[in-house]
């Protein structure tokens, strides 16, 4: 990858980048439909990423060439602030950092050219977009000759997210991607957002990512309906405990109380919430302790109460679960919040191709679209090399 970057920002920009940076993508392991809630969350940097390249140029303005599954070209004025547009999302992502950086009081004294690729294997299910902005920020603030602070730069390209997309906070995956190490999930608490990096000893290729080629947008929506069921939850037990949020209120409190909420959806969600945060504290535990027995079990309960409680699955990805637990699969669960695009699945052992032929076939005859497979290693976090 490092030789296609350079060969892209030589045709592009005539030269070679003078700088160079890697930004990890991420896979969640636990935790991560809550974490609007304050729920804690597990997730793992992965080797796939991007790529950026970035050399000065003479005219004042940025001039973006990226290559790969979020392609496109695009120059930007650098000094100059500009609203925001919602039909580009990504253009308006790089703007959004221009502006942060201007309101700030930084300006830029020479022009920028900046060359990116990718080897993610596909547009979904890796926080593609949250590591793409985490990637311009980074190389941005190093051009600005700021120093790089990942705690600050977290913190700034989260602000960017809410003030230029309105969306949902994605810090956690900011976070993921920013302090990650190799042979490490990444803990991070949802009240402190305090970060722990914990060892693991999954062997090569016992952890695959199993996604189609599709994805289930229309779950967005439903996902939307269950995080207010979540709140109208907390509004309730506030009355009981006062708390900010789901994750606040013990779970021997709930199972004393939850006959009081009288909606079935707002009932379930905040179960799964409520027990969720506490397998995600007792996964990280067995990790640290090197248990992998209970650090499995706390994976299957999640899948189980991701699937009955909080109700977004689908039923392709609910085969690729129960085909992978029938052929010695330690765990298996659907990953990624919203539009539930991946199954993470830990193997007994090392697998072959032939191992997961079957599985592939009889999706792709079952749902006419075709099912990628990722053998995951884990990555250290964004960095300059």
């Amino acid at each position: 990858m490092k030789e296609k970057l350079n060969n892209l920002h030589h045709e592009t920009f005539s030269t070679n980048p003078s700088h160079t940076y890697f930004v990890p993508g991420r896979i969640n392991l636990m935790g991560e439909q809550a974490e609007e809630m304050g729920c804690d969350t597990l997730s793992i940097a992965i080797d796939r990423g991007y790529y950026l390249g970035l050399s000065f140029g003479k005219e004042k303005r940025l001039q973006l060439n990226c290559e790969g599954c979020f392609a496109f070209t695009h120059e930007f004025e650098l000094n100059k602030s500009k609203d925001y547009n919602p039909e580009k999302a990504l253009e308006n992502n790089v703007q959004g950092v221009l502006n942060k950086l201007l309101k700030e009081g930084h300006t830029f004294d020479q022009g920028l050219d900046i060359s990116i690729v990718t080897d993610f294997p596909g547009p979904h299910g890796f926080a593609q977009t949250p590591a793409f902005t985490y990637a311009v920020m980074f190389a941005l603030n190093d051009a600005c000759d700021l120093g790089i602070s990942n705690n600050k730069l977290v913190r700034f390209t989260d602000t960017v997210f809410k003030e230029y997309l309105g969306s949902m906070t994605r810090l956690h995956d900011l976070m993921t991607i920013a302090y990650s190490k190799a042979n490490h999930a990444t803990y991070i608490q949802g009240k402190t957002k305090d970060v722990e990096l914990i060892p693991y000893s999954f062997k090569a290729n016992q952890l695959y990512a199993f996604f189609p080629d599709k994805v289930h947008d229309d779950k967005l929506e439903k996902y939307k309906r269950r995080l207010r069921s979540a709140k109208n939850a907390t509004m309730h037990f506030d009355d009981i405990r006062p708390i900010r949020t789901l994750c606040e209120f013990p779970y021997d409190l709930f199972n004393r109380f939850k006959s009081q909420l009288h909606d079935e959806e707002e009932r379930s969600v905040a179960e799964h919430i409520i027990f969720e945060h506490d397998r995600v504290k007792n996964a990280k535990d067995a990790l640290q302790d090197n248990d992998l027995d209970w650090f499995i079990e706390y994976m299957n309960q999640s899948q189980k109460s991701l699937n009955l409680l909080f109700d977004l699955s689908t039923n392709d990805l609910n085969l690729i679960v129960d085909h992978t637990m029938v052929n010695e699969a330690l765990c298996s669960r659907i990953s990624n919040r919203t539009t539930y695009k991946l199954v993470v699945t830990l193997f007994k052992e090392p697998q072959q191709e032939t191992q997961l032929r079957d599985l592939v076939k009889e999706y792709e005859k079952l749902y006419k679209k075709k099912l990628h497979i990722l053998d995951i290693q884990s990555a250290d976090g964004a960095h300059k090399y």
